[in-house]
């Protein structure tokens, strides 16, 4: 009887070890959102049937790659493309429908954190 209690008290104290959460100082991934001025320049238009989109960033070397957001409604942004920092900054959506697009640019930075634009509107009155 002795043998059985001590195998069930090592196979509860062996289970309860697997199933415990592991320790605060686990690492941990975080995004950072900033909403600052370090673009210099951000600028949407109507380009025959899209929508031009160039801009400046005024320190692209700690930039790993841009990302280029639309929305429909000003609220929900959805990722259009990623650039990489060492491309052009500019981009043309030919897949626009008409109302109003909303466009931002997403600085991905090499700590992580993601530097926004100011958002432009274009009007797309129709296509073509």
């Amino acid at each position: 009887m002795k043998t059985v209690m001590s195998i069930v008290c090592a196979f509860a104290l062996t289970s309860t070890a697997i199933a415990s959460p592991l320790p605060k100082s686990s690492v941990q991934t975080v995004s950072i959102a900033k909403f600052t001025n370090e673009f210099a320049k951000f600028n949407a238009h109507r380009q025959q049937r899209g929508v031009e989109l160039t801009w400046i960033f005024t320190d692209p070397g700690n930039v790993v790659s841009f990302v280029v957001q639309r929305s429909y409604d000003g609220e929900f942004y959805e990722n259009v493309t990623e650039i990489p920092a060492s491309g052009k900054n500019q981009y043309k959506d030919d897949a626009v429908f008409p109302g109003y697009l909303y466009y931002r640019i997403g600085a991905l930075m090499y700590d992580g954190s993601v530097i926004y634009s100011n958002v432009e509107v274009v009007r797309i009155v129709r296509n073509g």
